[in-house]
């Protein structure tokens, strides 16, 4: 991938994550919030190897439930315009690759409101 190219995956992930990931995360932070869990939201970020500019990549939130983490992440690599979307907790694990077209808030809420309504079951 040349130069141009990695750049204008990192503005685009930037924008995705900025515009669709966040406000996806913020509507899942505050039902966890409003249902009495404890959390934690980290925007993450990381810097250009090639322009040195710290880019908006992902979101990760944490919270507790029946005394086991919660871990909810989902992060943009720009090298090929993908974003894992990753849940963890003590007994179940999922993981999805999305392509940055996939990575629209109706897809990425019910991919999240499944999972952890499975992750919940188990």
């Amino acid at each position: 991938m040349g130069r141009q190219n990695f750049i204008i995956g990192c503005d685009e992930m930037a924008r995705i994550t900025d515009d669709i990931i966040v406000p996806v995360f913020t509507t899942l932070a505050r039902a966890i919030r409003s249902s009495g869990f404890k959390m934690e939201v980290v925007l993450m970020d990381c810097e250009s190897p090639l322009d040195g500019q710290l880019y908006n990549v992902g979101v990760r939130l944490t919270f507790l439930y029946q005394d086991n983490e919660v871990e909810i992440s989902i992060i943009a690599d720009p090298s090929d315009f993908s974003f894992t979307t990753d849940i963890n907790a003590a007994d179940y694990n999922f993981q999805k690759e999305l392509a940055f077209h996939e990575v629209v808030p109706r897809t990425l809420s019910l991919i999240l409101e499944t999972e952890l309504k499975n992750s919940s079951q188990k």
